[in-house]
């Protein structure tokens, strides 16, 4: 009997043949890191042939930008989505309240992620910090092309922040960029919870964002109700829950 392999079935189990190994290869990455991520010991973990891998994914680099594509195609869709939730929840606000609600909201989902889908957000923590070349030039472009949509959506908050008076005038551009690679930093500080008990983390990422809205002209009364709003709307969605496709083991 010959099996047609462009036939919708052969399709769709090849499809869910490739998000197996993409989940299985998150899975190995969160347990053995990045640098001791091989298709050797992820054949092995899988009980594969290597071979039978590049079946699916002609090389290692292959396989993690078809990753990391995924993992930011789905925070992307996360952000967007919480983002619509939060006009619709707060259309009493000012526009400038709104306004700095929907960026404190965004850094919240971003670094709640973590705690979500530990292994996605491990992925691309290090593809981003890591001083490294881990991808080539030609799957990096293509990573980056993904990635765009998350860092124009953060500029036109920004942007709208200074168009509704929250924020001073100011570049959006530049102002990405620095809570981007402010929100990066802060990140490794949380590990010293494991060794220094009620390490106050969380005051830190607050302190980190007053810091910045302040300087770039936000009001000390509109931050406060930001505060507290920011809290009781991530409580009501039940934050990402709603969002299957985030949590470990859904893919």
């Amino acid at each position: 009997m010959i099996h047609n392999i462009n036939s919708p079935r052969s399709l769709r189990k090849r499809e869910q043949k490739r998000e197996l190994i993409i989940q299985t290869a998150l899975e190995l990455i969160l347990e053995a890191g990045l640098a001791g991520f091989t298709m050797h010991k992820l054949a092995e973990k899988m009980d594969y042939a290597v071979g039978a891998l590049y079946r699916y994914f002609k090389s290692k680099d292959t396989l993690l930008a078809a990753m990391q594509r995924q993992i930011l195609s789905e925070f992307s869709q996360c952000f967007i989505q919480t983002d619509l939730l939060c006009k619709e929840q707060y259309q009493d606000f000012s526009q400038k309240e709104l306004a700095l609600q929907r960026i404190w909201l965004a850094v919240e989902i971003y670094l709640n992620l973590k705690k979500q889908a530990p292994s996605k957000f491990y992925l691309l923590h290090e593809m981003i910090v890591s001083p490294q070349e881990i991808l080539s030039l030609q799957e990096g472009l293509l990573v980056m092309k993904e990635a765009l949509p998350l860092l124009r959506h953060l500029q036109e908050l920004l942007t709208f922040a200074t168009e509704t008076k929250a924020f001073r005038e100011g570049n959006a551009n530049q102002r990405s960029l620095l809570l981007w690679s402010s929100v990066q930093g802060l990140l490794p500080l949380e590990k010293l919870g494991r060794f220094v008990p009620g390490y106050p983390f969380e005051s830190l990422q607050t302190a980190l964002l007053e810091t910045l809205f302040s300087a770039w002209g936000a009001s000390e009364s509109s931050l406060k109700k930001v505060k507290i709003e920011n809290q009781k709307f991530i409580k009501s969605i039940g934050f990402l829950s709603q969002f299957s496709t985030l949590s470990e083991g859904a893919s």
